[in-house]
């Protein structure tokens, strides 16, 4: 009579003590895809220098150009990150809107518009061809944006990706016309901006970073400087979110 009692007693402690049936498996989380691109200024000197003594088995092009940062012969201008799924498209922008005027017109005075058209400001100062009033405007963003759409290949070991990035600076104005009278020195300016256009479809493994495109700056005066290079790299890092509890 005790062996059936304490059978049914062991059989009772196991169904109400979930502990020794075993841990919950753990979910499987979804990975994510870090991308981060960085914008590096070098002198075509250095990296001459660079490329000739480079050894690709004992360091990479990003390794030595980061080496260079250090010695103090490069410099890092823009570092740009962004997290995505994959396969899904991110875009992160950082901008400014930068409005001016994209069309100038003699200045009117107000009256009937009949067949002889408005009638214009009569004297010496209807001559001047710095009497003008902006009578259109244009709109530009200022900054940068990055957009970019990963995916993971089956084994999970390299990332396809797929890469737009725009930088665009206003540096400088160009004068369009200039006139000193009476009162000083009139202008009429038009704004300049640099823009420096990647887009880029590469494959990648984990924590690589990869050289994707180059550039050549210009200086104060907007001439293309080719005692200088900039050089554009892109590491896309596999990341597993933790799992965050109440």
């Amino acid at each position: 009579m005790k062996t059936p009692f304490l059978h049914g007693s062991l059989a009772l402690a196991w169904i109400c003590c979930p502990v020794l049936a075993g841990p919950e498996e753990e979910p499987v989380r979804p990975q994510h895809v870090r991308v981060q691109t960085s914008h590096y200024e070098v002198s075509q000197k250095a990296l001459a220098q660079a490329l000739a003594n480079l050894q690709p088995r004992k360091e990479s092009l990003y390794q030595a150009i980061k080496r260079l940062t250090k010695q103090g012969n490069a410099k890092l201008l823009n570092t740009a990150l962004t997290v995505c799924m994959p396969g899904k498209k991110t875009t992160t922008e950082s901008i400014r809107e930068v409005i001016y005027p994209a069309e100038y017109e003699p200045p009117e005075l107000p009256g009937t518009f009949g067949s002889q058209g408005p009638r214009r400001i009569d004297g010496n100062h209807s001559t001047s061809p710095l009497l003008k009033i902006p009578t259109a405007f244009e709109t530009r963003n200022v900054g940068e944006t990055l957009t970019v759409q990963a995916s993971i290949s089956s084994p999970g070991k390299h990332i396809d990706l797929r890469l737009e990035q725009e930088t665009s600076t206003h540096p400088r104005d160009h004068i369009w016309l200039e006139r000193k009278g009476k009162r000083g020195k009139n202008r009429i300016i038009f704004p300049e901006f640099d823009t420096q256009r990647t887009t880029s479809q590469v494959r990648l493994r984990s924590k690589q970073s990869r050289l994707i495109s180059t550039f050549t700056p210009h200086n104060k005066e907007g001439q293309t400087d080719c005692s200088r290079k900039i050089l554009v790299f892109v590491k896309a890092t596999l990341i597993t979110p933790r799992q965050t509890h109440p």
